[in-house]
């Protein structure tokens, strides 16, 4: 498992502590879980929703484009 060093202000870590304990699990394994739910979110919210955003906007500039050419 790669490791890699994370900055986290002092009043986060006391939050983490707390939270952790309240799990019953170590910050490590807190933070993990966080990072997996959050990518999970990303992938399969975020992402889909600003993909179909963009291809509604492409859309709408391919069909505004279109209705300018037969004005003309």
């Amino acid at each position: 498992m790669k490791q890699f060093l994370l900055h986290i202000p002092e009043s986060m870590v006391f939050e983490l502590d707390e939270i952790a304990e309240e799990l019953n699990c170590s910050k490590s394994q807190f933070i993990r879980q966080s990072i997996m739910r959050n990518l999970d979110i990303c992938r399969n919210v975020e992402m889909p929703l600003i993909r179909d955003h963009y291809r509604h906007v492409h859309q709408n500039l391919i069909h505004n484009h279109a209705d300018r050419k037969e004005d003309l």
